[in-house]
């Protein structure tokens, strides 16, 4: 008998099993893909919610439970098709008079499908290697990464709970996505403004960066993404620069971890996983980390930081403010096929909407709490 999953992870369970100390050395040692005994690996996680540090497998850890299986109500069916596709609505209101039952979409085989394609491949291939392969990785890792934040805990629960005005319902959403994904404008939109930004990888000999819930942290100038708890990424979006050009330094100098600490902690709501307990003790006790701590302890607040949180990452999603709203228009490799899909318009409409909301409130945008320079002159805002 079919049985859905019942927990739907956002940070896949390959990806965040590479926060266990031992599994993570044996598999950079190896070319072999992350085994099936990931989801088996013991990591440490701090739990902003309830204020504790405990040791948990990665299988119970970053996920949403339920999230993947969503109803498709007949009053949904009719609201959607009234929004979307209105010449369509009589004939949907007689199938449903004769079908009412309610029809039910599945997730998680999306979720399982996409984590199998190139863009996670590029994710784990940087992580192992500590490097980008050549200009064809540095593509399809931008491609990962914004594929990912898509699917980021702060975007979907604001989008499902309807934290920000009139939201579509959860199948919708998942809809949207899934279409969004196979989209090639809207991927071109996100990832082109990326390529042509300045990459720095941070690499350290030993284990450093902890992971967030949303370990892709978009902000106005481009993004930082933590790849391994030895390698974080960092785009900066104010220097130019060609798509076979990008920068690997060894070692963070103090003043630089510390803004990364700041980005990470910023985008955690539920669980920071590392390798042992004294790093999480360690930033535990980090006075910013207790001031978000003290926001996530009310409905309120996980609302108000959550929002803002997925704003950025519609932000990203739309061209981080670098692509103007004609692109369609003078990119041919996708206009015809874009424009003449019902769907493609239904989601540049919905996602048009969202980022105007943000435009209107860009006085608002959080500015840089701290920046640091690095030898190349970029500079990490968030």
């Amino acid at each position: 008998m079919y049985r859905p999953t019942s927990r739907n992870h956002y940070n896949p369970c390959f990806w965040v099993a590479l926060w266990n100390d031992e599994y993570f050395r044996k598999w950079q040692s190896t070319s072999s893909p992350p085994d099936r005994h990931a989801r088996e690996q013991s990591v440490w996680v701090l739990n902003l919610r309830s204020d504790r540090i405990y040791e948990s497998k990665v299988e119970g850890v970053h996920f949403h439970k339920g999230f993947g299986v969503a109803e498709i109500s007949p009053e949904s069916m009719l609201d959607w098709c009234k929004r979307w596709y209105p010449a369509k609505v009589q004939g949907l209101a007689e199938y449903l008079r004769q079908d009412p039952d309610p029809l039910y979409l599945d997730f998680e085989p999306t979720l399982h499908g996409l984590e199998q394609l190139q863009g996670y491949d590029a994710i784990m291939d940087a992580a192992r290697n500590e490097r980008l392969l050549s200009a064809t990785h540095k593509g399809l890792l931008a491609c990962g990464l914004m594929i990912h934040a898509m699917r980021s805990y702060e975007l979907s629960t604001s989008m499902i709970q309807g934290q920000q005005g009139r939201q579509p319902s959860t199948w919708q959403y998942l809809w949207l996505l899934r279409t969004a994904w196979a989209n090639e404008l809207v991927l071109s939109r996100a990832v082109l403004p990326l390529a042509m930004g300045q990459w720095t990888l941070w690499r350290t000999a030993d284990l450093t960066f902890p992971l967030c819930d949303s370990p892709v942290v978009i902000h106005r100038d481009g993004l930082v993404a933590v790849l391994s708890p030895r390698l974080l990424l960092q785009i900066d979006l104010t220097v130019a620069r060609p798509e076979d050009h990008w920068i690997v330094r060894d070692e963070v100098p103090p003043q630089d971890l510390d803004v990364f600490r700041c980005a990470l902690l910023g985008n955690t709501f539920k669980e920071l996983v590392a390798w042992d307990r004294a790093t999480l003790e360690r930033w535990g006790s980090d006075p910013r980390c207790r001031k978000r701590v003290e926001a996530l302890s009310s409905q309120e607040g996980r609302d108000a930081t959550i929002g803002e949180a997925a704003e950025r990452v519609v932000w990203g999603a739309m061209g981080f403010g670098r692509v103007p709203d004609d692109f369609e228009k003078w990119a041919p490799a996708v206009r015809d096929k874009v424009l003449q899909s019902d769907k493609g318009r239904a989601l540049l409409s919905e996602l048009r909407s969202r980022s105007a909301r943000r435009q209107s409130r860009e006085q608002d945008w959080p500015r840089s709490r701290s920046g640091s320079a690095n030898s190349s002159g970029g500079k990490v805002d968030v």
